[in-house]
């Protein structure tokens, strides 16, 4: 499906190739859609729909290739319940830089309820993910983000830094999150990896080898590893929870291109300087495996971490893509030991807490000690991370 003059989506018009409108429980699978005006697949509508049996029947959009739409790849609005998003290929979204606002990216949802966002394969998009508008119950998981960001090719200067900065996108941009919104066995590659305006946001497992913006009520500490962090100005000192947590991450810090590094200087200076509004409420609490049955509470919102900057080491981390899937080319198992950090569980209590035992594979980690990233062992770093569609 392709070469659709759909104007732009939003909940007031949620039109694209493919639109749900009121439905639900829609499947949408092996289609190749593409060269949407605005949107490739929209979901829901403003009003929802009232169903009978009180049952909840989410979209199920899987196995597709998107590609070369103006706006999203994906858009959910209000009326678009629980979505399943897995396993599609999402590229060339808005490369033109026609369209600016936070409605531009690959998968677009507001709200967020339920959803989840598996094995997907993001890149050479303006942005990936955006989510917003009441974030709840949502996990984004073993998914592969590259070259999401502006093109090669600009100069940053006073006359149009606020501009870039507009159409600058991230990995994943989250907003309002209400609960803990779950972002685990990623691999985030792209210069500006995360944006986080919210609390409430737990990254478990991880592999970032870009920029990170982060809410905290502490103030920036200078040469941060964990890079940049929004300073919630006013807000009581409070639980490391009322926070974003990273645990058992491996972060690899980039040596961005020097315009791209001006302009997210400039980007987190304003980003630092605007007021945030934080709701979250939630009771879920992390903690480490100590030994078989037995866990520990977590009294801090960062654990076991590893951090390489490829600065002072040599760290190359780099993409291949061929006909026989996407491959990551890195030195990373070089510098990274194995067994080093300790299973995480979340949850209410430490007899309910949910394990994070499932790499990027989906092969179980065994015992208590695992490596920190998405992988369980270092050999798997040469396995295939996506396998192309089309």
């Amino acid at each position: 499906m392709t070469k659709a003059a759909c104007r732009w989506a939003s909940s007031q018009y949620n039109k694209g190739i493919i639109g749900t409108n009121r439905g639900q429980g829609w499947k949408i699978a092996k289609c190749d859609i593409s060269h949407a005006k605005c949107s490739g697949i929209s979901l829901g509508r403003n009003i929802v729909p009232t169903i009978d049996d009180d049952k909840v029947y989410p979209h199920r959009i899987k196995n597709n290739t998107i590609h070369d739409c103006g706006q999203t790849g994906i858009i959910g609005v209000e009326g678009n319940p629980s979505p399943i998003i897995e396993h599609n290929s999402i590229y060339n979204i808005n490369v033109r830089q026609n369209l600016v606002s936070d409605d531009v990216s690959a998968i677009n949802l507001s709200p967020a309820i339920g959803a989840k966002i598996l094995r997907n394969c993001i890149h050479d998009c303006t942005r990936g993910i955006w989510l917003g508008g009441k974030v709840e119950d949502t996990q984004i998981s073993r998914n592969v983000f590259y070259n999401n960001s502006l093109p090669d090719s600009f100069e940053v200067t006073n006359e149009n830094r606020e501009d870039l900065v507009a159409a600058l996108g991230e990995d994943i941009e989250i907003k309002d999150s209400m609960g803990v919104t779950l972002i685990d066995n990623n691999f985030l590659l792209s210069d500006y990896a995360l944006k986080l305006e919210s609390k409430g946001v737990l990254l478990v497992h991880n592999l970032i080898n870009g920029s990170v913006e982060w809410l905290s009520n502490t103030n920036v500490a200078e040469n941060d590893p964990y890079y940049h962090r929004l300073y919630q100005q006013n807000a009581p000192e409070s639980a490391p929870y009322d926070s974003s947590c990273f645990y058992n991450n491996v972060f690899i810090r980039k040596n961005l291109r020097s315009e791209m590094a001006k302009l997210i200087a400039f980007a987190h200076k304003q980003a630092s300087e605007q007021p945030i509004d934080n709701h979250i409420s939630d009771d879920n609490a992390a903690y480490v495996g100590l030994a078989s049955g037995q866990r520990s509470y977590i009294p801090a919102n960062k654990a076991g971490n590893i951090f390489m900057n490829d600065e002072q080491e040599d760290v190359k981390v780099a993409i291949d893509s061929s006909e026989d899937g996407v491959f990551l080319n890195s030195n990373i198992c070089d510098y990274l030991n194995e067994d080093t950090s300790r299973v995480i569980a979340v949850g209410v209590t430490p007899e309910t807490a949910r394990d994070f035992d499932t790499d990027f594979l989906g092969k179980h980690r065994e015992g208590i000690s695992v490596t920190a990233g998405p992988f369980d062992t270092k050999e798997e770093y040469s396995q295939r991370l996506f396998r192309l569609l089309f």
